[in-house]
């Protein structure tokens, strides 16, 4: 864009060819001044408007430029809110692809990968957290991490077959069972920190997803985690410790642990949708490589149907609509400016206001040990229930705004279960603090009830009487970029172990994730 600009402004100084004497062009406009009074003035016009159209042309290039790069529609562009969290493994199709879009590797032979239907992504999460006080051992402190490296390939891109997509990953974990400070050093039942379960290297996901009947049937065929696919939710993934871990409590398989499976979703209408797994049990290997079916496994199923709505009125702030009346003009505030204006409103991006709700039940065939016999009990049972709604948006035009959630497990059957029932709930609120319109300020709480079973058993076998454990987390994320945050977070520890007799404990703590 420069040289032909240079072109144009030397085009306009040299000196005019019908001139024999060789004066400049500058002399001869001054000696004609009087008879032409217009013609310089003419002169610059056309240059200005050269220059309009190539600083235009200029705009237009770097627009286009900047659409490669930052595709709204691509799933590197995906709004950074609670709903969106990465978890440390990355697992559906939807995660994957936005794991391998980061942007710190845009362009060369990724993307060239990419465009034929290869996709890989490695993602790191690390723990420090310390408890300074209370615990069984105070001032103790922890560092674990957790690496995953996954590839995926697109059927439809590879050879022209369409919804199909293979997909396989690793894991490498470190410090989860050795500096595992709830074991260590707080002496807690719920874990502090529940991205982190392992200290090896692993093969976690092998399975193939294939879609039918116009993408509203998805069908996963292969090796992959049970708590993966039910009872999950993104909005968890926030949180360091135990308020993101599944509150089902029956054996089945979580990650890093995965086993052959197969799950069916079918998106029943627009926001609703149906699914069903089944999932086998058997004895875990130590670095996953165990892929074999034996005479004694059993199997777990799972049923869940899921609500994806949209409440309120586009424009609104609160969910429940708003009392005072609405310009047809929106003011909009710069969050890293103290400039406002006043700016025609385009309605197709005014926010609303998404939810995401799911009930389920859990089944497994598999006889499981009684707390207070020597006999095993078949045929357990679970049931849980999850939901995570945006109620208010001070701002409707950006993702700014308050969201709160719940979750319930119960599990009716007392005779093996260590935790009869659960319940969990918190807040998050996204911008909070102004200039950090993508952080997000987190807290939540949770409890749970030890069975009546478990109780008298360790009445008898250590003379002690659980009753119940809570536990609330206080956190603030910082999104650097949607590839890179850190977050500080501090969690307060009641009636550990729901003994009484192990003191209330204070744990700090930092994670730091990170998406190549």
């Amino acid at each position: 864009m420069i040289f032909p600009l240079c072109v144009l402004i030397a085009a306009a100084l040299i000196p005019d060819s019908s001139n024999p004497s060789g004066q400049s062009t500058t002399t001869m406009e001054a000696a004609t001044a009087k008879s032409t009074p217009s013609a310089y003035q003419d002169d610059r016009k056309i240059l200005n408007a050269a220059v309009q159209m190539l600083r235009l042309k200029v705009d237009e290039e770097e627009e286009d430029l900047m659409k490669e790069l930052f595709d709204p529609n691509s799933p590197a562009q995906r709004p950074i809110t609670p709903q969106n969290t990465m978890p440390a493994m990355p697992h559906t199709v939807k995660e994957l692809e936005f794991a391998s879009s980061s942007i710190l590797f845009i362009g060369g032979p990724r993307d060239q990968l990419s465009e034929k239907g290869i996709d890989f992504s490695a993602t790191y999460t690390s723990i420090i957290a310390g408890n300074p006080v209370g615990g069984i051992n105070p001032k103790g402190s922890t560092y674990i991490d957790n690496i995953a490296l996954t590839s995926m390939f697109d059927t439809e891109k590879l050879f022209g077959w369409h919804g199909g997509h293979f997909i396989m990953s690793v894991e490498q974990q470190d410090g989860g069972d050795k500096n595992n400070l709830s074991s260590k050093n707080v002496g807690n039942f719920f874990l502090v920190n529940g991205a982190v379960g392992g200290t090896t290297i692993k093969w976690v996901n092998l399975y193939y997803q294939q879609l039918f009947y116009h993408d509203r049937i998805n069908l996963n065929i292969g090796r992959f985690a049970a708590m993966d696919e039910f009872d999950s939710s993104p909005v968890l993934s926030n949180y360091i410790g135990s308020l993101q871990a599944n509150p089902t409590n029956l054996r089945t398989t979580w990650n890093p642990n995965t086993s052959w499976a197969s799950r069916l979703k079918i998106n029943t209408t627009h926001d609703t949708e149906a699914r069903f797994g089944i999932f086998q049990i058997t004895d875990t290997s130590v670095n996953g490589l165990n892929w074999n079916f034996y005479p004694n496994d059993s199997a777990s199923f799972f049923t869940q149907f899921d609500w994806n709505p949209e409440f309120g009125k586009a424009g609104d702030t609160w969910i429940f609509g708003d009392s005072a009346k609405k310009d047809s003009r929106i003011v909009q505030q710069d969050a890293s400016s103290s400039k406002s204006f006043k700016t025609p409103v385009d309605v197709s991006k005014l926010k609303r206001f998404p939810g995401h709700y799911f009930t389920g039940a859990y089944y497994s065939a598999e006889g499981t040990a009684q707390y207070l016999t020597t006999t095993s009990l078949a045929n357990s049972y679970a049931f849980y229930w999850h939901g995570d709604q945006v109620v208010y948006r001070p701002n409707p035009m950006t993702e700014a705004g308050l969201l709160l959630w719940t979750e319930f497990g119960y599990t009716p059957e007392v005779e093996n279960t260590v935790i009869t029932f659960q319940a969990k709930g918190g807040a998050i609120y996204t911008g909070l603090i102004p200039g950090r319109k993508n952080d997000f300020t987190i807290l939540g709480i949770g409890y749970g009830g030890f069975s009546s079973s478990y109780v008298s058993y360790v009445e008898a076998n250590q003379n002690q009487d659980p009753s119940y454990e809570m536990v609330s987390e206080l956190g603030y994320r910082i999104n650097f970029s949607r590839f890179f945050y850190v977050q500080p977070d501090m969690q307060w520890i009641i009636n550990p172990n729901g003994l009484g007799s192990i003191p209330n404990a204070l744990v700090l703590g930092v994670q730091i994730g990170v998406i190549f």
